[in-house]
C-alpha cells in the first residue's frame, strides 16, 4: 500500500504544500530553500538551494514503517553529493532511521537500522551530476537494494527482522537532520509499506511524466504494459 504519493501536478504543488495523493494526508510542507519547480511542461517538483530548503511531510503512524518498505523518488543532485537525504525518517544515528542518501562519490546509499546495527545497500557506480535518475530503495525481509532507472544493483545487506520504530520523527525530504541539504531537484516521491518487486519498480518508472519528458514523449502518451521478455522494457502507444 502507498503511505505517500506526493503529486507532480501543477496545482498540487504550491509554495505552501505539497499533496500527498495516497489519501493517508501525508501532505509536504516546504521549508527554507525549497521550491515549486516545473521540470517538464505539466510536471512539478521541488527545487531545494543546498542551504536551507527541505520538505517536512509530517508523522502520521502510516510513516512508522517497520516490516518491509519501498522508497522511490526522480532526483536530480546539481552539485557534489554531502550525505544528502533524498527522503528518510528518524534521527542522525543510522542505527535509528530509514532513508535514501545522495553520497559524496555520487553514488546512492539506502540505509535503515533495527535499533542496535545499521543495514545498507548501495548503487554500483557513480550518478552523473545535473542528470535525471529514478532512485529506489527495497528492503523484502531478506536484504535490502537499490534499483537505479530500474536496473537492480548489487544485492546489499542481508536483514531479516522490523526496521525500528520512527514514530515522533518527521519524514523529511532534501536535508539530512537539519544540514547538509541537498542541491538539487526532486520530484514523485513515492513511499510504500511493502517491497515492490523489478517489475512493479520498472511499470511505475515507465509510467512517469518524468521518464516521457526524458524520452522525448508526449506528456499524453499512454503507457501499455507489454510482456517484459519480449520488449527487454515498456512501450508507449498513442
Amino acid at each position: 500500500m502507498k503511505v505517500l504519493d506526493l503529486s507532480y501536478h501543477p496545482l498540487d504543488v504550491r509554495s505552501g504544500r505539497w499533496l500527498d495523493l495516497s489519501r493517508k494526508s501525508n501532505h509536504g510542507t516546504p521549508h527554507g530553500g525549497a521550491r515549486p519547480y516545473m521540470i517538464a511542461p505539466g510536471v512539478m517538483g521541488f527545487e531545494f538551494d543546498g542551504n536551507s530548503g527541505y520538505v517536512d511531510c509530517g508523522d502520521d503512524p502510516s510513516l512508522n514503517i517497520t516490516d518491509e518498505i519501498t522508497i522511490e523518488s526522480w532526483v536530480n543532485c546539481v552539485v557534489e553529493g554531502k550525505w544528502d537525504n533524498l527522503v528518510g525518517k528518524g534521527p542522525r544515528d543510522n542505527n535509528l532511521r530509514w532513508n535514501l542518501f545522495w553520497v559524496p562519490n555520487n553514488k546512492i546509499r539506502f540505509n535503515l537500522g533495527d535499533g542496535d546495527s545499521a543495514y545498507y545497500a548501495w548503487s554500483d557506480s557513480a550518478l552523473d551530476i545535473g542528470k535525471w535518475y529514478c532512485i529506489v530503495g527495497v528492503y523484502n525481509r531478506q536484504h535490502l537494494r537499490v534499483f537505479v532507472n530500474g536496473v537492480p544493483q548489487s544485492i546489499g545487506d542481508s536483514f531479516t527482522g522490523d526496521i525500528v520504530s520512527t514514530a515522533g520523527y518527521k519524514l523529511e525530504i532534501g536535508q539530512n537532520g537539519s544540514y547538509d541539504f541537498l542541491n538539487g531537484l526532486i520530484g514523485e516521491v513515492r513511499i510504500y509499506n511493502r517491497a515492490l518487486s523489478a517489475d512493479e519498480i520498472r511499470e511505475n518508472m515507465y509510467r512517469s511524466p518524468i521518464y516521457r519528458m526524458l524520452r522525448g514523449l508526449p506528456h499524453s502518451m499512454i503507457y501499455t504494459k507489454v510482456p517484459w521478455k519480449q520488449t527487454q522494457g515498456g512501450i508507449y502507444v498513442p
